[in-house]
């Protein structure tokens, strides 16, 4: 089965989130609306890396990195709401990963939930209504406080 949701990672808990002004970053690391993304060493926006992360992109990267003229919003992360992430198109969602704390597969455009922890970025749930044992199903997530910092690393 596809994807249950076109973006990476929505909100779910009802809340509204605030949002900054950014620059997008390098191209060699696009993202696309809804992927979660974090800050490089010159303090624009890519894709989001193992453990770091600081918000989810609104709008798709555009190819004009660095432009002054390139500002986009980016959606900070509520570490108290609730977020919608898919498993992986292969993995159906169980009620045995409820509870667990979870891995993040970053690939852009396509973000998902995986089920090992070897670095656990989010915490699982629960499982949307409609979508226990379904591959490529939706989680219901919570972010792991922890992975919201800058990285000198780009």
């Amino acid at each position: 089965m596809a994807r249950q949701q076109d973006r990476s990672v929505l909100l779910y808990s009802g809340v509204t989130a605030q949002t900054i002004e950014v620059q997008e970053g390098t191209t060699a690391a696009s993202y696309e609306d809804g992927d979660l993304v974090r800050f490089d060493t010159t303090g624009q926006i890519i894709l989001a890396a193992t453990g770091i992360i600081a918000g989810i992109a609104t709008e798709d990267a555009t190819a004009s990195s660095g432009s002054a003229s390139d500002v986009q919003a980016m959606e900070l992360i509520d570490i108290n709401a609730l977020y919608l992430m898919t498993a992986g198109d292969l993995v159906a969602t169980a009620q045995a990963d409820c509870g667990n704390n979870v891995n993040i597969d970053f690939t852009a455009g396509a973000q998902f939930a995986e089920t090992t922890s070897s670095t656990p970025e989010i915490n699982i749930v629960g499982i949307y209504p409609g979508d226990l044992a379904v591959a490529g199903g939706r989680y219901i997530i919570r972010f792991n406080m922890m992975f919201f910092a800058g990285d000198a690393a780009t």
